[in-house]
C-alpha cells in the first residue's frame, strides 16, 4: 500500500511542471482547448504505447461496463474539468480558480464514505484541514483579491475540484473491477481528445501558431506532466485502500508548481508562500499516520 502512495506522490511532483509547458504555449498564443486537445492527444498516444509495450495486447481488452467508466472518466476528469477551471480562470482569476480547485480533497472524502464506505479517521479529517490552508497559502502567498468574484467563476472553480475527485473514483471503481489502470488512462484519454478536437477545432487555428516548437512543446506536455503522472496516479490509486488520502498525497504538486514559478518564471516566493509549503508537506506526512503515531 505505501508504494501506491509512493507512485501517487510522485504522480503530483510531474505535474507540479504542468505550469512550466502551459505557460510557454499561452504565450505563443494557445487557446485553453487548443492546449487540451493536444496534451489529452499526446497522453493518450504515450499511455497506449506504455501499455502496449509493458502490459501487452490483451490489457486493452475490458469489459463493455469497464469501457464506460474510463470514457466516462476521460469525459468528467478531461474535458469537463478543463471546460469548469478555465471558466474559473477567466471569470476569477488563477489564484482564486486554483485554490477551489483544490476543495478536491474534502469531494474525494465524501465520495469515499458514499461508494466505498470507508471511515474517515480524525487524522485524515486534520489532515485535509491543513492541507486546503497549505494549498491557500502556497497558490496565493497568502494575499487574494476578491474585487472581481464572480459567482459563476466560483461554481466552475468548485465544480472542477468536484470533477477532480470523480476521476479519481472512477479510476478506482474500474481498478478495482479488474481494469488494467494503464489501459483504463488510455481510454480515457482517447475519449477526451476525440471530444476535444471538435471543440478546440485545431484546423482552424492562427495560422503558423501550430509550429514544430509549439509540438514539442505540446508533446513534453503531453509526456512529462500528463502520461506519465496518470499512469503512475492510475497505478497507485489501484494498490491503495484509502481514497481520502490520495489528493493530500498528490498535493505535493503545488509545492512543485511554486518552485517552478521561482525558478523559471520569477515569481514571488514569500514568507507565506513557504509556510503553505510547510503545511501542504505536514498534511501529507499526519495522512498516513493516526492519532496515536502509529502508521496506518
Amino acid at each position: 500500500m505505501k508504494s501506491g502512495y509512493g507512485l501517487i506522490f510522485v504522480s503530483g511532483c510531474c505535474w507540479g511542471f504542468m505550469g512550466l509547458f502551459m505557460k510557454s504555449l499561452n504565450e505563443m498564443g494557445s487557446t485553453p482547448m487548443l492546449t487540451s486537445f493536444f496534451r489529452a492527444g499526446f497522453a493518450a498516444l504515450f499511455v497506449g504505447l506504455f501499455c502496449l509495450l509493458f502490459h501487452g495486447k490483451e490489457a486493452f481488452k475490458l469489459k463493455k461496463s469497464l469501457f464506460a467508466f474510463a470514457a466516462i472518466s476521460g469525459m468528467i476528469g478531461v474535458v469537463i474539468f478543463n471546460i469548469c477551471y478555465n471558466l474559473a480562470v477567466m471569470r476569477v482569476g488563477v489564484a482564486v480558480a486554483a485554490v477551489l480547485l483544490y476543495t478536491s480533497p474534502i469531494f474525494t472524502c465524501i465520495l469515499s464514505m458514499i461508494v466505498f464506505k470507508e471511515k474517515i479517521t480524525p487524522n485524515k479529517y486534520l489532515a485535509i484541514a491543513i492541507n486546503i490552508c497549505g494549498c491557500f497559502l502556497t497558490v496565493t502567498n497568502g494575499v487574494i483579491k476578491l474585487e472581481h468574484l464572480s459567482l459563476f467563476g466560483i461554481a466552475c472553480g468548485v465544480m472542477a475540484g468536484f470533477t477532480m475527485s470523480c476521476m479519481t473514483i472512477l479510476v478506482k471503481i474500474g481498478t478495482d473491477r479488474g481494469a488494467n489502470p494503464v489501459a483504463f488512462s488510455f481510454y480515457g484519454f482517447a475519449t477526451a481528445a476525440v471530444v476535444l478536437l471538435f471543440v478546440s477545432r485545431p484546423w482552424a487555428a492562427e495560422a503558423g501558431l501550430i509550429s514544430p516548437k509549439y509540438l514539442v512543446l505540446a508533446l513534453l506536455l503531453g509526456l512529462i506532466s500528463t502520461a506519465t503522472p496518470y499512469i503512475l496516479y492510475s497505478t497507485g490509486i489501484s494498490m491503495v485502500d484509502s481514497m481520502s488520502k490520495v489528493p493530500v498525497v498528490c498535493s505535493v504538486e503545488t509545492v512543485v508548481a511554486a518552485c517552478v514559478g521561482f525558478v523559471y518564471f520569477d515569481e514571488l516566493f514569500g514568507i507565506w508562500k513557504v509556510v503553505g509549503i510547510f503545511l501542504v508537506l505536514f498534511s501529507i506526512v499526519i495522512s498516513n499516520y493516526s492519532i496515536s503515531k502509529k502508521p496506518v
